[in-house]
């Protein structure tokens, strides 16, 4: 079976769990974004939550249709907002009370910059980081936090459409990526944070990522061996 016939098989309720808070895919990218380059000012949640991700400054990150799918690309100086009252009520995974995993896709693009973050609740303060993590070329490799913990991994690197797994439990914080488990630690700070919710920077913002991404799911629980296979046989093409 193809890819393709994976994603249509599973995007139409087969294994993936569907009690996302968020779902993103190459078909809710700004639809009036059509011609290679253009403006993606909203990144729309197929759920309904309607939790959309969005463009409130310029530059805006652009369409990609030089892959296999529309993608969203960050060049280094954009990024993706859910906005202050998502941010601040549904998205706010509090550490050590709350649980959350994100799914995240790179697109056909290995990642361009140096480092990047590529989803954050985070300012300019490490310590007071809700969570977070971003992207190094080098070692580290990967620098996540859980409640103004930092944490650095020794794991691989990244590549173009890589399977994310970031999770975070009431006492861990993970990332896998393509079913191998790249760094875990146990966590114990509880710093929270009114910092927006961003996709590709931290508020500020800084250290954008370069790069682009085609898919994103958000649950607020930890994902179980099972479900995470699910999304590896619909989602991973490495």
């Amino acid at each position: 079976m193809v890819v393709g016939d994976r994603l249509n098989r599973f995007s139409a309720g087969g294994g993936i769990p569907t009690d996302y808070l968020v779902k993103m895919d190459s078909t809710s990218i700004d639809a009036t974004a059509t011609a290679q380059g253009n403006d993606v000012d909203i990144w729309e949640d197929l759920s309904t939550n309607g939790f959309d991700a969005t463009q409130t400054g310029t530059p805006s990150p652009e369409l990609d249709l030089n892959g296999s799918t529309r993608q969203v690309y960050f060049d280094q100086t954009d990024y993706l907002t859910f906005g202050a009252t998502v941010s601040a009520n549904e998205l706010d995974f509090v550490p050590g009370t709350d649980e959350f995993t994100f799914v995240i896709r790179l697109g056909d693009l290995n990642p361009e910059a140096a480092s990047g973050w590529i989803i954050s609740k985070a300012g300019a303060t490490a310590s007071a980081r809700q969570y977070g993590f971003l992207w190094v070329s080098g070692a580290p490799f990967f620098v996540m936090y859980a409640g103004g913990d930092e944490f650095e991994g020794t794991g691989g690197s990244l590549a173009a459409n890589d399977l994310i797994f970031y999770t975070m439990s009431t006492s861990t914080v993970s990332i896998q990526v393509n079913g191998t488990v790249e760094e875990s630690e146990a966590f114990t700070g509880t710093t929270t944070n009114s910092d927006e919710v961003l996709i590709g920077s931290r508020t500020g913002p800084s250290t954008e990522y370069g790069g682009n991404f085609d898919l994103l799911y958000i649950y607020d629980r930890v994902l179980t061996a099972g479900e995470i296979t699910e999304f590896r046989n619909a989602f991973e093409k490495n």
